[in-house]
């Protein structure tokens, strides 16, 4: 037995998935991911659940014709220092690296379903999951093993690592800690104080929390911050903590700034506290801190960073600080940047201080920088083994979109979505080995010595030290989060092309589309060509040309008729009528311009479906709805006309055969009649021509506004436009019907041209050849003969 459920999208896109209510929730899943042309994701109930992709059908309490919805989501990536961990779509977790530090979870992976968010301390990792509990695997020592507080670890909202110990924020504001009881792994001493609290910071062996009321409690050795007593009278309204290898620095509500724990680690400010004020940001260094103050200037303290009495000139309107190891560099307001710190850390500039401008973001190593500049490419600086040198492959980095930084070496992502390496070779510096796969980069990740980059299909390409997680080969198949291939759940499949053929014409496809005249008539020549092969018009047009000759031989008769005996136009002047309304009831039912017209509709709308998404963007939604509902009958009534201009040519032929057999001084008029209205065309009607793109042009510009409205109304009522949007409109509305009344009078002098042609050549002829009838050179059959078509049908 079976169940159909409907499957959909965020986007709006859906699909009618079926499966066994013996299978398993994931069959269902991976179906509907190939139906949508996904990658991974989590199939999410009515109910707002996601379910459990082993569990079977029949238990998910699934019924016919439930609507589930596919979360989707890019991989996501952390690292400690030698392993990797990766989130795919569909919550499920991939490791690799050194076992030791949290490489392999294979212990753990059945319950690592539905995980939202990961946090990694130096050899461990735990991973909350979608109902608020958390798994952890790693070096058991250093936060790998939750159990002792597992039961514990509920509803939890966010975690904080050091490096070796774990702490968890629960829903009600409190607090659990695990691993080295010596890193913070131990928060039992100060377990009461930890109510409320807002967010938590850590160094490499202590925690500090922050409460609701501004207040800090710490714990953890107490060497690395884990003791603030010292300053716990100064820890009121703390807004923020930065953290150095060992200390900590809490900003004030006032903007000063408390520090504590060794001085080796910059917890001494004393020396720079009267300075401390008006603090907006600090950047710390493993052993240092920088602070900027409002006024963009910077106070900076601890063994590297303490000295930047060098440079503090220069230190004015600071934007931002990024730090090394031990040294910092500043970006100015005016782009240029200004380094300080231990010489062996990136702290010196000045061989490359001529290029730094314009300086977008900084990037660092230990020991080394780099800089992107606004053009795209990239500066460095530091410990050439530590990627201070980029010289081997500067021409490389051009179109730089961000930098990611391993211990020792650079990643940069270009525009393209390509990935430029440099800087030591074991750290990731050398990518060459899967450069061919560093395609459509959107993201890349560090441990310490390796890289790992996410594609834009969601699939991950690692380089770098294998035994820090450069090497993933083991888990490839897994680190797939592209769509899902039909292969391994298909045996055959049916495929449908839906656009084979160019559309209009390939005739002008390398080009645009010619202005001339002559080339507009080749244009007209091959959208006639196109509509000529269109199935089914062929037959349709013979026809139909067929049909309207029908009325060409009544015109015939009522000549003849007008040259015989009143009992034969009494018999035969209505009959050819019958045949003529036959043949308008054929025409209609074959529906030419309808059939053309719908074929016009599918091509644009298929055309549109296959654009890229840049050409999509350039296309104005209400033009295409133009397009579509009146510009393509627009172009179909072109064929149906171009067939009416085949039987008024036929007519006049047959009225122009006529007249020269029976009455010849009247071909005078015949010839100037066509003469005139080819004059009116080619330049009266020329001018009256603009009227009308003036029209079109103003009645899209109507469109989009409303079509705008409609789509933004929220946001337009939010920002108070409506009464700008009422205005626009009303304005934009008027100037549509100055210029649709002018586009009246266009149509109007178009159809009275030709209502005045006929009847004032038959004045003509009346005025100047009706003598020819009393002196009997023309018979009064003849002479009528002669002015009822003109006369009856002057469009003709």
């Amino acid at each position: 037995m079976s169940i159909t459920v409907d499957v959909g999208l965020l986007s709006g896109k859906t699909a009618t998935v079926k499966a066994g209510l013996d299978e398993e929730v994931g069959a269902l899943q991976r179906r509907a991911q190939i139906a949508l042309g996904v990658g991974r994701g989590r199939l999410v109930g009515s109910c707002g659940s996601v379910l459990d992709a082993f569990a079977p059908i029949k238990h998910a309490k699934l019924e016919n014709g439930d609507v589930l919805m596919l979360q989707t989501q890019r991989t996501q990536v952390q690292a400690s220092g030698q392993a990797f961990a990766a989130v795919l779509g569909d919550g499920s977790v991939v490791t690799w690296g050194n076992s030791a530090y949290g490489g392999d979870s294979s212990k753990v992976q059945d319950h690592l379903k539905n995980v939202q968010q990961i946090q990694v301390s130096g050899s461990a990792f735990a991973a909350i999951l979608g109902d608020g509990s958390v798994v952890t695997w790693g070096y058991f020592a250093d936060g790998g093993d939750s159990s002792a507080v597992q039961d514990q670890l509920k509803n939890v909202q966010q975690i904080q690592a050091s490096g070796k110990a774990f702490a968890a924020i629960l829903g009600d504001g409190s607090v659990v800690t695990w691993g080295n009881s010596a890193h913070g792994g131990d928060s039992t001493a100060v377990q009461d104080q930890l109510k409320n609290v807002r967010q938590i910071q850590a160094s490499e062996s202590a925690f500090a929390a922050i409460l609701g009321d501004g207040s800090v409690v710490t714990w953890g050795n107490s060497a690395y911050g884990g003791d603030s007593s010292a300053v716990q009278d100064q820890l009121k309204n703390v807004q923020q903590i930065q953290v150095s290898g060992g200390a900590f620095a809490a900003i004030l509500g006032d903007g000063s700034v408390a520090t504590w724990v060794f001085s080796i680690f910059g917890g001494d400010s004393s020396a720079v506290q009267d300075h401390l004020k008006n603090v907006q940001q600090i950047q710390a260094s493993f052993q240092g801190f920088a602070a900027v103050l409002r006024d963009g200037s910077v106070v900076a303290w601890g063994p590297f960073g303490a000295d930047s009495s060098a440079v503090q000139d220069h230190l004015k309107n600071v934007q931002q600080i990024q730090a090394s190891r031990g040294a910092f560099a500043a970006i100015l307001g005016d782009g240029s940047v200004v380094t300080w710190g231990g010489p062996d850390f990136g702290s010196d500039s000045s061989a490359v201080w001529g290029q730094l401008k314009n300086v977008q973001q900084i990037q660092a190593s230990s020991h080394a920088f780099a800089a992107i500049l606004g053009d795209g490419s990239v500066v460095t600086w530091g410990n050439s083994a530590d990627g201070g040198d980029s010289s081997a492959v500067q021409d490389q980095l051009k179109n730089v979109q961000q930098i990611q930084a391993s211990y020792s070496a650079f990643a940069a992502i270009l525009g393209d979505g390509s990935v430029v390496t440099w800087g030591n070779a074991a750290a990731g510096g050398d990518s060459r080995a899967v450069q061919d796969q560093l395609k459509n980069v959107q993201q890349i990740q560090a441990s310490s010595s390796a890289f790992a980059a996410i594609l834009d299909d969601g699939s991950v390409v690692t380089w770098g030290n294998s035994a820090h997680g450069g090497d993933s080969s083991a888990v490839q198949d897994q680190l797939k989060n592209c769509a899902a291939d039909p292969s391994m759940y298909l045996k055959t499949a049916r495929v449908k092309c839906i656009d084979t053929k160019p559309f209009p014409t390939a005739q002008y496809k390398p080009s645009p589309i010619p202005g001339s005249v002559k080339g507009k008539l080749r244009l007209l020549r091959e959208y006639y060509k196109l509509c000529f092969q269109v199935p089914g018009t062929k037959w349709r047009t013979f026809l139909t040309l067929f049909i309207d000759q029908f009325k060409n031989g009544y015109n015939v008769v009522k000549l003849l008729l007008n040259l015989s005996t009143a009992v034969l136009v009494g018999c035969f002047y209505v009959l050819p009528m019958v045949a003529i309304h036959i043949g308008g009831i054929v025409k209609v039912q074959m529906d030419l311009p309808g059939q053309l017209r719908l074929f016009l509709q599918c091509c644009l709308f298929r055309k549109y479906l296959n654009y890229s998404e840049e050409s999509r963007a350039s296309v104005v939604p209400s033009d295409m709805q133009t397009a579509i509902t009146n510009d393509a009958g627009s172009c179909a009534a072109a064929y149906s006309k171009l067939l009416d201009l085949i039987a008024v040519c036929l007519e006049l032929i047959v009225f122009t055969y006529f007249t020269l057999d029976r009455n010849p001084a009247a071909i005078v008029y015949i010839i100037a009649m066509p003469a005139c209205m080819v004059v009116y065309v080619a330049f009266v009607k020329s001018l009256c021509r603009k009227d009308v793109d003036a029209f079109k042009a103003q009645n899209k510009l109507v469109l989009r506004i409303v079509a705008e409205v409609c789509e933004r109304y929220r946001l337009v009522a939010d920002y108070f436009q409506r009464p700008q949007m009422n205005e626009g409109f009303a304005t934009s509305a008027a100037s549509l019907r100055q210029k649709q009344s002018r586009k009246a009078l266009a149509n109007l002098n178009d159809d009275m041209f030709p209502q005045w042609l006929g009847p004032g050549f038959t004045a003509l002829y009346i005025s100047f050849d009706a003598t020819n009838v009393l002196n009997g050179q023309v018979t009064l059959g003849t002479f009528l003969a002669t002015i009822s078509d003109p006369k009856e049908d002057p469009k003709t």
